[in-house]
């Protein structure tokens, strides 16, 4: 009887176990009991499955006429059979086509299906049997269950299952004829499932056949099988009530627990997987691990990370804003209040960080920052870049005074960093917002007029400047004159009106607030994301005394900027084209400007033997380039010799020209003696040849060869045997399959 295993998936012991002694399993079934196995699959604990795979198997061409499924049942009652084939059962009688016309012009009707059961099992647990037209289905316990030696077990559980099936056959081997007989109206499920008759009660409806209790004694190699395991560590299926239509979907509350864990187990690689269930396991859990990866990065930049950094500013903030106790005079009367006497703790920061040098707020936003300064800061290094005030590592950095300003906070322009995390308006993230309206770069009037003025405190002076030009710059490499708006300090009174004069030209905004050779200037700079190497710049003129700002806000207007300014201020001065300048007279000195110093860069080229370009890439003057990674470039080989790859030239250090980098390649005499092959293996592989072998290697015998070796070498290698293939001892030996 040709018979497809199913092995259930409930233990990866249980799996293991019965892989491990599958052989003899098999062996055991086709010398006893004339079963011959097919196939042997593995299926996971799931009533869909089990009766998805079975549906297909049984439309098949040729399907086997025995199915046998093995670790399935673990309770002693028919709940777990119940829960696994009722659906299965259910749908054979609903869909699959139960009629059909003989040879004599007959039409025949399939009875509705019947449940056998076999009680009396060796370890106590019941199996269950049925047949759905002419295909016999036996569902067994699980082998940790059944104890003692497996093979007697499932040779006599075929065997009396096999008995059932002839009964069946003989009371109503075709089915029943629709024109001699009506075919009974059976409800299978209150056949199955109904109360077990007392020992007196004759049995009708559901015949019990019963087991021998002593094994024949087996001539074959014996499977004992382990320890069983305690009723308490045997979890319980979910029952089915008999006035409810079985349903694989509906599961109580208590199947959560299990249904977890069965999950876990589709899920971690457990022992006894096949080699594709674990690929597809291991593929599940890298891109699990991915997406966690991914979110975590993301919760951790837009949500951990700004938090960190709030906390650690909140903490500054509350130094720094200390509220001062009542102060009293000597006869103890009140002269000061916290209100009417605000506390800047000067001292405070100055105990945390000696580095602390001022402190920057803009209404409106989050700018309310510590400013420090670095003496030993350079262009190639800024040490406020990526550290807090406390000097630990930060993402967000620190406000920090720019190196260039070599009078401190007492510069003409004093410059402020910050960074634009894009996370949130932290930092000096706000400022965006003065060039950007309604998600386009242009100037924000609105935000403008909520935030003017920008305070820029020292425990020398405080100090408020009113913004009246916003910029963007991009400081790429790819421009020929980047204006240098990282200027501190000016070497002339027309020098530094210039510098004005190409701040507003190149403003997004135009704000009448006048500007003179007299008056200081505070730059906030940071990063724009319209491209790479964009900056958002704002900059604010020192507040006279007695000022009013809100002329300027009333009349500012959006403007056009100008990405080249091609005219100067004392041209326009001349020209009489300036209208903001309020000084009493004409700046005099050389009002020429410095442009941000270009960065030499040159174009250095990998190529392959066949001139063909690897890698390119861009390296500053001085600095050296990187070869390329990966596999070593390849010569082809010749008929004479073959070449192996020694190295590059030119030389790529100190880069001060545009160069292409070609491979060197030793050369090799290629030996005659080895074959083509192996030699053409070894040039691929940049590795000298092995020597021809004097003798041809001998051709490794298949496990069931001769005793004696053939005195010829083997002109033709034998087929290899697949890992999980089976064959039996009979006349007409059937290969078993292990399915995933």
């Amino acid at each position: 009887m040709r018979t497809e295993l199913y092995s259930v998936r409930s233990s990866a012991e249980e799996i293991s176990f019965l892989n491990h002694n599958l052989r003899s399993v098999v062996k055991a079934l086709n010398e006893k009991v004339s079963v011959r196995v097919l196939y042997k699959t593995e299926i996971d604990y799931n009533p869909r499955k089990i009766k998805a795979d079975l549906v297909d198997s049984l439309s098949a061409d040729n399907p086997p006429e025995f199915y046998i499924y093995v670790n399935a049942l673990d309770t002693e009652d028919s709940s777990s059979f119940r829960y696994l084939f009722t659906p299965l059962i259910a749908r054979l009688e609903k869909e699959l086509p139960q009629s059909e016309v003989s040879k004599d012009g007959k039409s025949r009707l399939y009875p509705h299906i019947k449940v056998y059961t076999l009680d009396n099992l060796q370890g106590g647990y019941p199996a269950y049997c049925f047949i759905f037209r002419n295909k016999k289905i036996l569902a067994l316990p699980r082998i940790s269950l059944v104890g003692g030696n497996l093979t007697d077990y499932l040779c006599d559980a075929v065997s009396c299952a096999k008995d059932i099936f002839d009964r069946a056959f003989t009371e109503c081997p075709d089915g029943y004829v629709l024109s001699e007989q009506k075919p009974a109206k059976v409800n299978f499920l209150s056949a199955l499932f109904a109360k077990k008759p007392k020992k007196d009660e004759p049995t009708e409806e559901v015949p019990v056949m019963q087991m021998k209790q002593e094994a024949p004694q087996s001539e074959l190699d014996t499977v004992v099988i382990p320890a069983v395991a305690s009723e308490e560590e045997i979890e319980k299926l979910p029952t089915v009530a008999e006035d409810e239509e079985p349903c694989a979907e509906d599961s109580p509350d208590e199947e959560k627990p299990k249904k977890f864990k069965r999950l876990l187990h589709s899920i971690i690689p457990m022992k006894g997987d096949s080699t594709r269930t674990l690929v597809s396991k291991w593929v599940v859990i890298a891109a699990v691990i991915v997406f966690l990866t991914g979110a975590y990065l993301l919760l951790n930049f837009y949500v951990i990370d700004p938090m960190k950094n709030q906390s650690v500013m909140t903490d500054i903030q509350n130094i720094f804003y200390e509220v001062p106790t009542t102060q009293t005079d000597a006869q103890g009367n009140v002269v000061a209040t916290a209100d009417e006497v605000p506390v800047k703790n000067w001292e405070g920061l100055k105990k945390i960080n000696n580095e602390i040098i001022g402190w920057v707020k803009l209404d409106q936003t989050k700018i309310d920052y510590p400013v420090l300064f670095h003496k030993g800061d350079s262009d190639q290094s800024q040490f406020y870049l990526y550290k807090n005030y406390k000097k630990e590592y930060s993402d967000f950095g620190s406000i920090f005074l720019d190196y260039r300003c070599t009078e401190g906070v007492g510069s003409k322009n004093v410059i402020l960093h910050g960074h634009n995390m894009g996370s949130d308006d932290s930092m000096f993230g706000s400022l965006i917002q003065y060039a950007r309206y309604k998600g386009w770069v242009q100037g924000n009037t609105k935000f403008y007029k909520s935030a003017p003025i920008v305070n820029f405190d020292t425990p020398e002076q405080n100090a408020q400047w009113v913004v009246f030009a916003v910029m963007k710059i991009d400081v790429s490499n790819e421009n020929k004159a980047i204006f240098n708006y990282l200027l501190g300090d000016f070497a002339s009174d027309a020098q530094f009106m210039n510098f004005v004069y190409n701040v507003k030209e190149r403003s997004y905004l135009d704000v009448p607030v006048p500007v003179n050779e007299n008056d200081r200037l505070l730059t906030l700079s940071t990063c724009s994301y319209e491209s790479d190497n964009m900056r958002t710049v704002v900059v604010a003129r020192m507040l006279r005394e007695g000022e009013d700002v809100s002329k300027y806000v009333s009349k500012v207007k959006q403007a056009t900027p100008k990405s080249t300014v091609t005219s100067s201020f004392l041209t326009e001065y001349d020209a009489k084209n300036i209208t903001w300048y309020d000084g009493k007279d004409r700046p005099e000195g050389d009002e020429s400007l410095e442009y941000m110093e270009q960065a030499e860069m040159y174009t250095v080229k990998f190529v392959d033997s066949k001139g063909k370009t690897i890698a390119s890439q861009q390296v500053l003057k001085g600095k050296d380039a990187t070869a390329p990674t990966g596999e070593a470039p390849r010569k082809a080989a010749d008929s004479t010799y073959y070449y192996t790859f020694k190295g590059w030239s030119p030389s790529f250090k100190n880069v001060t020209k545009d160069l292409t980098i070609k491979p060197v390649f030793n050369k090799h005499l290629r030996p005659t003696e080895a074959p083509a092959t192996q030699a053409t293996d070894a040039i691929e592989n940049n590795q000298t040849p092995a020597p021809a072998p004097t003798q041809p290697p001998v051709t490794q015998a298949p496990t069931k060869a001769p005793t004696q070796a053939p005195t010829q070498p083997a002109t033709k290698a034998p087929e290899t045997q697949a890992p999980t293939e089976l064959t039996t001892q009979s006349p007409d030996p059937v290969e078993v399959v292990s399915n995933p």
